[in-house]
């Protein structure tokens, strides 16, 4: 019995010794197992960690266009030219241009000539005035005024009596061929106009007349 325990004990030191040398290089074995292990782990986590971390590859930046381009002035359009409008003449003012005046067509015929001392129409004056009656038919409204003259033969008073009468001889022709008399004016300024200063008879003839005016050839 006593030799069993004895036994016993000596099994039981054995084991503690075997313990004490197998615990110790477990622990080394583990731990040199755990450190193989371990970087294994850690590439493994950089590489899910460089998986999931790793960046979308950059988009391309927009190519910026030079300023000079952004600044260019836009172009200028020119606008077709307006079309001329056309031009409306007024009939009124051109025929008013264009058709011949009282006066201008009265020029032709407007003086008429007297003998001396004498107040009856001459055959010339009588043709002289057929004409102007003509043409003043086609003036119904106009105002005549008829200008009697002598030569400076005579004194001032008898010559303004001559030339008055001169004027109304006119006149009285002119309403015998249809003018209105209400249109037709007498006056005389006797020699106090001649139309030629000279002293002769060449121009006392000239000087001894009837002149048919118009309103606006005054």
């Amino acid at each position: 019995m006593r030799i069993t325990l004895i036994n016993k004990k000596k099994g039981a030191t054995k084991m503690k010794k075997l313990l004490v040398f197998l615990i110790p290089l477990l622990c080394i074995v583990l731990m040199l197992n755990t450190c193989s292990k371990r970087p294994a782990l850690v590439q493994e986590d950089k590489g899910e960690a460089a998986a999931k971390v790793t960046p979308a590859p950059e988009q391309p930046k927009p190519v910026q266009k030079p300023d000079t381009l952004a600044q260019a002035p836009a172009p200028v359009v020119t606008p077709p030219p307006a079309e001329p409008k056309p031009v409306i003449a007024d009939t009124q003012k051109v025929a008013a241009i264009t058709a011949p005046s009282l006066k201008d067509e009265l020029a032709q015929c407007n003086t008429v000539y007297f003998d001396f001392d004498r107040y009856e129409l001459r055959p010339d004056a009588i043709a002289t005035l057929e004409k102007a009656a003509k043409v003043l038919k086609q003036y119904p409204n106009a105002i005549i005024t008829i200008e009697g003259h002598c030569d400076e033969r005579g004194t001032v008073e008898y010559n303004l009596a001559l030339g008055e009468r001169r004027a109304h001889s006119v006149k009285t022709y002119l309403v015998n061929y249809g003018i209105n008399p209400d249109n037709l004016i007498t006056i005389s300024y006797g020699k106090e106009r001649p139309i030629d200063p000279g002293h002769n008879e060449e121009a006392w003839a000239k000087n001894r007349r009837a002149v048919l005016v118009t309103s606006d050839s005054k």
